[in-house]
């Protein structure tokens, strides 16, 4: 994040191996979807044990270009009008980086906070009916002062029927950067709570790793019985 910060956001050398760009471009948009239907896109979905509906009317299908080359991913859009985009073969901004804030449901009276656009979408899988407002951090490098002032904001905003009742629920990695996040939250902010326990305590590293257990566990013994 420093060696990005002090290249003003400039081209930097990554670890080719993985095939993944982790940092920001300047590009020109071709297009843009509200449902994404290309069929690689939904492979990646399905391979991470979501499928569209989870992302339906927050994710978008982005399009875009770089000289004559064209590439395209699960674009979500942040808060200063850029996108987070990630495919199997790309993690990365498009146009400046940020977080995402979003509601869900009709009827929201909590507020949870997610790492990427993929733990919103498994925790979405887990809990389809749920209705909050959702802050997806897109890095743990957007937890600036200004995103923690607009979630101190949503959350004056929400009615609370019990005033000792925790409004604001952590959903973030179960690593380092997870934890230093989960800890500025816990101190900056009142009526908390780190709700990662559910997959932490088994040693999993996030929302998506307890969803794909759970999707295992489930088809272990759909297989048992037969």
């Amino acid at each position: 994040e420093a060696i990005k910060s002090l290249s003003n956001n400039t081209d930097i050398l990554i670890d080719k191996s993985r095939n993944t760009d982790t940092y920001n471009h300047i590009y020109k948009i071709d297009a843009i979807y509200d449902t994404i239907t290309h069929p690689a896109l939904t492979s990646y979905l399905n391979e991470r044990g979501l499928n569209v509906k989870s992302l339906q009317g927050f994710a978008k299908q982005i399009h875009w270009g770089k000289d004559e080359k064209k590439y395209f991913g699960i674009g979500l859009e942040n808060m200063n009008g850029s996108f987070a985009v990630r495919s199997s073969v790309f993690k990365g901004n498009i146009n400046g980086t940020g977080a995402s804030f979003n509601t869900v449901g009709d009827n929201p009276t909590s507020i949870k906070i997610f790492e990427g656009l993929i733990d919103f979408g498994s925790y979405r899988t887990l809990k389809p009916h749920e209705s909050y407002i959702t802050v997806i951090l897109n890095s743990t490098a957007n937890l600036t002062s200004k995103v923690v002032n607009k979630i101190k904001d949503y959350a004056n905003d929400l009615y609370v029927v019990d005033k000792k009742a925790s409004l604001i629920h952590l959903y973030l990695d179960n690593d380092e950067g997870g934890h230093i996040a989960s800890k500025k939250l816990l101190e900056g902010l009142e009526m908390v709570e780190d709700r990662s326990y559910f997959y932490t305590e088994m040693g999993l590293n996030d929302v998506n790793d307890y969803l794909k257990a759970q999707q295992n566990e489930e088809c272990e013994r759909y297989h048992l019985k037969r």
